[in-house]
């Protein structure tokens, strides 16, 4: 188990840009990109992959084997967002009577939410690297905390400190753009 953790941080150190290049060719938008490594990243974790790979002697037949693999992600990935999209026709929005109101109050709804996690993404994206990338790993990544301080070589204690410090620098951002107020803030403890 150890050993497979090893490799696997080994492929992540000297494949992950190569693997995002790969992504960003299919999907032109870095958070897209990020799960389609994270995806990647997976595949590459199963011992029958993780086999081949130790079996494989050249370094450009390994590279050409996970950029195949993250290929393949991005194309599965972006096939099933394109099968998922939700699309509303003009034969919804309206019935004989008019326009359908719960509709439009729904749509309306749906946009304010995507202008806030747009705010809140732009909010991570200013934070100093070390804590936003914690925040991504911890909340949209789902990691645990042994597998972030394995990749990047660090304690579990300071992985759980810089996210208790991301946490207080996003919620103060959250406060400047008004997203929340500090009311909450405090009653959250921060």
């Amino acid at each position: 188990m150890a050993d497979s953790c090893g490799k696997i941080s080994e492929i992540y150190k000297n494949y992950h840009r190569l693997i995002m290049s790969v992504a960003m060719k299919v999907y032109r938008d870095k958070y897209y990109a990020q799960d389609v490594l994270q995806d990647t990243m997976l595949k590459l974790s199963q011992s029958s992959v993780l086999e081949r790979l130790s079996c494989m002697n050249n370094q450009e037949h390994i590279k050409n084997y996970i950029m195949r693999i993250a290929r393949c992600r991005a194309i599965d990935r972006y096939n099933e967002l394109i099968q998922n999209k939700d699309m509303i026709s003009i034969d919804e929005c309206y019935d004989n009577t008019g326009c359908k109101k719960e509709l439009i109050t729904h749509f309306v709804d749906c946009i304010e939410n995507r202008e806030r996690i747009s705010i809140i993404i732009e909010c991570i994206d200013s934070m100093p690297d070390i804590y936003k990338q914690v925040i991504k790993d911890k909340v949209f990544e789902q990691m645990d905390t042994a597998y972030i301080a394995n990749m990047y070589g660090i304690t579990e204690a300071s992985v759980r400190k810089r996210f208790q410090r991301a946490r207080k620098i996003l919620m103060n951002k959250l406060v400047q753009v008004k997203i929340i107020e500090e009311r909450e803030c405090r009653k959250l403890g921060y």
